[in-house]
C-alpha cells in the first residue's frame, strides 16, 4: 500500500489498459523492499526493459541475463525473474476475465458499479496515507 500512497492516485494504481497495469506492477516489484530514491531514479530504465505484456512474457533466460547487465537497471536476478513470470500470469488471468481490470474488480462487484468514484477513493487514500505519515 506504501506504493499506492506513494504515487497518490487511484489512477496510478487501476490503471486504463492491462499494459499500464502491468508497468505499475513491475515498479512496485522493484519498490518493494528498496528505497524510494534508489528506484525513482531508475524508472524510465525499468519501463523501458518491461515494455508491455506480451513482450515481456516472451522473455527467456538470455533476455534475462540481458537485463541483470544493463547498468541502468537494478540487476536483482528474483525482481528481474518476478517481472518475467507475471508478465505470463498477467496473460493467464486477461485470457480468463478479458482484462486485468475485469479480475481486480470480479473481487468486489460494488467497486464497479459505483460504490465510490475514483476521485472520493483517491481522496480517501490521500487521508489515509496523511495518517500513515503522521503516524510514522
Amino acid at each position: 500500500m506504501v506504493i499506492l500512497f506513494h504515487f497518490g492516485t487511484l489512477d496510478y494504481f487501476f490503471g486504463e489498459t492491462d499494459d499500464r497495469f502491468f508497468k505499475n506492477h513491475a515498479s512496485v516489484i522493484f519498490f518493494s523492499g528498496l528505497k524510494v530514491s534508489t528506484v525513482e531514479p531508475r524508472l524510465q530504465a525499468i519501463h523501458g526493459a518491461f515494455p508491455d505484456i506480451n513482450t515481456v512474457s516472451a522473455y527467456g533466460d538470455k533476455q534475462i541475463d540481458a537485463l541483470m547487465g544493463d547498468p541502468d537497471l537494478i540487476r536483482n536476478r528474483a525482481k528481474i525473474t518476478a517481472v518475467v513470470r507475471n508478465a505470463r500470469s498477467f496473460q493467464v488471468i486477461i485470457s480468463w476475465h478479458g482484462s486485468f481490470r475485469a479480475y481486480l474488480l470480479s473481487f468486489n462487484e460494488g467497486f464497479s458499479k459505483g460504490v465510490g468514484s475514483p476521485e472520493e477513493v483517491s481522496d480517501d487514500l490521500d487521508r489515509l496515507a496523511r495518517l500513515q505519515q503522521s503516524i510514522s
